[in-house]
C-alpha cells in the first residue's frame, strides 16, 4: 500500500526542490487519505503556518549579503543522511546507502549542481526509509527511543499523537501542523493490529519528507526577489547542517520554539554550543579528510592507523587550539601507535596511540603523514606528477592541464642513458616539448618529497638501488626551493596563494556548490574573514555563522533559472 504512495511523494518533492518551487504546505495525495507531509502547494512563496512565525526583521546591506555569496536547495549527503537517522532512530543505515545512487565528489561529497533526482533514487529512499523504520522498532529499547510513550492498545490515538508531534518536530526540524497530524494519524491502526505498524509506517513517509531530504530554505520575501529571511526552523537547520553535518539536536529546537533564535547574542551562543560538541569535531575532520584525499584510502590496520593520525592533528590544531590553519604543515609532532612509529623510525608509544616528536626538523605536519603521502600512488610506488598534482590542485587551487590527446601519459620516459633511476625517467619527460609544460609545474614538486615512501617510510634509494640515490631536491614552482615535507609545508603556510585555496575550499564546502564566476566577492569575503581571524577556521565559522547575513538565503542563479 505505501509504496505507490511514496512514490508520488518523492517525485512530487524532488521536482520541487530541483526546480526551487518549494513551499512547505501539506495535501492529501490522490491515492486517497493517506498523507503528504510536507508536499508543495498551489504555487511558489505559501509558506507552512509553522514556518511563517514572526521574526524580527532583519536588513543587513545588500553587498553583505553579496558577500555571503548566494546557495541552491541541497539534498543531504549519503554521510548527512546517515548521521540524520543515526541521531533519529539509533540506527546505522549505512549498509543500506548503496541502493542510492553515489555520490559526486568535488572533493566534497554535497556539491548540489551534481545532485539530480532519478527513479533509482526514488526507489532507494522508500527502500531505505523502510528498512531503517523496521530496524529502529526491533527491541523494546529502540520502540521506546522512538515513541517517546508506552501505548495502551493498538488504538491509542494519544500516545500515536504525541509520536507524531515529537517525531515529526525531529525529522523535518519543525513541529507538524494540526493537518498534518491528521493525516499522518490515518497511518494508525484501527483494526485490533499491532500499534507499531502505524508507526512504521509514519516513520517510513517522514524519512522520505522532501523536508528531511532536502535542505528546504523557503524563508520570507524580501524586497530583493532573489533574498529570502530564514525562519528560526530553517536557521536552526542551517546551522545544525553546517557544524554537525546533521539534523538539528532537541536543545535547539527547544531553543527555536521558545523564540530564542531571533538575536544575534542567541545565534552566537548557539554557534558557541554546537561547536564544543563531539558532532563539530567529526565535521571538520571529515571536511579535511575529503579535501585532502585520505578518506579514500582502502581500509587497512595502517590505513586506519594514518588516517586516525591525521584526524588526531586536524582536531588538536583546528578544534582544540583554535590555532591558524597552518599549523598543520608545521606541527612538530604527531599522533602514532606502535605500527605506524616504526613506518616512520619513531619511538613507539608504551600503549595505544600518543604524541610523538619529530626527531628531526625535516618531518613536520601533515606533509609528513602516510595518509597525504598515499595520494599520487602508482603500481604501489610514488609518482612524483601526481604528487606534485596533487599539491597544486588541493593546497593551491591551481595545476595542469591533462597530458595531450597524442601522449602515452601512462608509458615512462626513457631515463638519460638508459638509465633505470625513477629521477632520470622523470627528468626525461621534462625535455620532451610536449611533455616539458606540465611535467615542470608537477614533477619538481613531487621530486621534493621522493625521500618518503607512498606510506610515508623515509628511503635514500630508488626501488632499492644503491646506484639510484634519491636526493629529495624539490621547487614549488614560482615561490622557491625546498628538501623534504618540513620546507614545503613551511613555504605553503607562507604562501598567499595557500591562503586564498583554503578559503575556495571552506567557501566551496559551506555553499555546498561548485565556485563559479559570481563568486569572486564572496570568496575575498572568506579569504578576509580567515585573515582577521589569523586563519583559525573555527574562529572564522563562528564569525560567518553569527553574522546577521547568515538568517539570508541569496538564491543562486542556476536555481532561479
Amino acid at each position: 500500500m505505501l509504496a505507490p504512495f511514496v512514490s508520488r511523494v518523492l517525485q512530487v518533492a524532488l521536482a520541487a526542490a530541483t526546480f526551487g518551487a518549494m513551499a512547505c504546505s501539506s495535501e492529501v495525495g490522490s491515492e486517497g487519505d493517506l498523507p503528504v507531509v510536507g508536499a508543495p502547494g498551489p504555487g511558489p512563496g505559501l509558506p507552512n503556518p509553522i514556518s511563517s512565525n514572526v521574526v524580527p526583521e532583519v536588513r543587513p546591506e545588500v553587498a553583505t549579503l553579496e558577500a555571503f555569496g548566494a546557495t541552491d536547495i541541497a539534498r543531504l549527503s549519503h554521510a548527512e543522511l546517515a548521521s540524520s537517522i543515526q541521531y533519529l532512530l539509533g540506527v546505522d543505515i549505512k549498509p543500506q546507502l548503496a541502493l542510492l545512487p553515489p555520490d559526486s565528489f568535488t572533493p566534497f561529497d554535497n556539491a548540489t549542481t551534481l545532485q539530480s533526482p532519478s527513479t533509482a533514487l526514488i526507489e532507494g529512499l522508500n527502500e531505505l526509509a523502510g528498512a531503517a523504520a523496521t530496524q529502529a522498532l526491533q527491541t523494546e529499547e529502540g520502540k521506546a527511543r522512538v515513541v517517546g510513550c508506552v501505548p495502551s492498545s493498538a488504538t491509542d490515538a494519544v500516545c500515536f499523537n504525541q509520536f507524531l508531534k515529537r517525531m515529526g518536530r525531529r525529522i523535518l526540524h519543525r513541529p507538524l501542523s494540526e493537518a498534518e497530524i491528521t493525516q499522518l494519524s490515518g497511518l494508525q491502526a484501527a483494526d485490533g493490529q499491532d500499534f507499531y505498524v502505524g508507526v512504521r509506517l509514519a516513520l517510513q513517509v517522514l524519512l522520505q519528507d522532501v523536508e528531511f531530504i532536502y535542505r528546504v530554505e523557503v524563508g520570507r520575501p524580501t524586497a530583493s526577489p532573489d533574498v529570502v529571511q530564514l525562519t528560526p526552523w530553517e536557521l536552526g537547520a542551517k546551522l545544525s547542517y553546517l557544524f554537525w553535518g546533521q539534523t538539528p539536536d532537541d536543545e535547539l529546537l527547544d531553543v527555536i520554539e521558545r523564540g530564542e533564535l531571533n538575536t544575534a547574542e542567541q545565534l552566537r551562543a548557539q554557534v558557541s554550543r554546537l561547536l564544543l560538541a563531539p558532532q563539530a569535531g567529526a565535521r571538520l575532520t571529515r571536511f579535511h579528510g575529503l579535501w585532502l584525499g585520505y578518506n579514500a584510502l582502502p581500509d587497512s590496520e595502517l590505513n586506519r592507523a594514518m588516517r586516525a593520525e591525521s584526524d588526531a592533528l586536524v582536531t588538536r590544531v583546528v578544534m582544540e587550539q583554535r590555532a591558524p590553519w597552518f599549523n598543520l604543515l608545521t606541527a612538530s609532532e604527531t599522533y602514532v601507535d606502535a605500527k605506524l612509529a616504526e613506518v616512520y623510525g619513531l619511538p613507539p608509544p608504551t600503549q595505544g596511540f600518543a604524541w610523538v616528536p619529530y626527531p628531526d626538523a625535516t618531518r613536520r605536519g601533515l606533509l609528513s603523514q602516510g595518509a597525504l603521502l598515499a595520494n599520487g600512488a602508482k603500481a604501489g610506488e610514488t609518482s612524483p606528477t601526481l604528487r606534485g598534482q596533487f599539491i597544486l590542485e588541493r593546497l593551491l587551487c591551481s595545476g595542469a592541464p591533462p597530458p595531450p590527446p597524442n601522449v602515452a601519459a601512462d608509458v615512462p620516459a626513457e631515463g638519460e642513458g638508459g638509465s633505470s633511476c625513477r629521477s632520470a625517467r622523470y627528468a626525461a619527460h621534462r625535455r620532451e616539448p610536449a611533455c616539458a609544460s606540465c611535467h615542470s609545474l608537477m614533477d619538481p614538486i613531487g621530486m621534493g618529497l621522493e625521500n618518503y615512501d607512498v606510506q610515508g617510510r623515509y628511503r635514500q634509494h630508488d626501488a632499492d638501488k644503491p646506484e639510484c640515490i634519491i636526493d629529495g631536491q624539490g621547487e614549488l614552482p614560482g615561490v622557491g626551493a625546498f628538501r623534504g615535507p618540513a620546507e614545503l609545508g613551511q613555504l605553503l603556510a607562507d604562501s598567499v596563494q595557500a591562503k586564498h585555496c583554503l578559503s575556495e575550499h571552506v567557501y566551496q564546502f559551506i555553499t555546498q556548490r561548485l565556485v563559479d564566476a559570481s563568486d569572486t566577492g564572496p570568496l575575498e569575503s572568506m579569504a578576509n574573514a580567515l585573515g582577521s581571524a589569523n586563519f583559525s577556521l573555527v574562529d572564522a565559522l563562528t564569525e560567518w555563522a553569527s553574522n546577521e547575513a547568515f538568517r539570508f538565503r541569496w538564491i543562486h542563479k542556476s536555481e532561479a533559472k
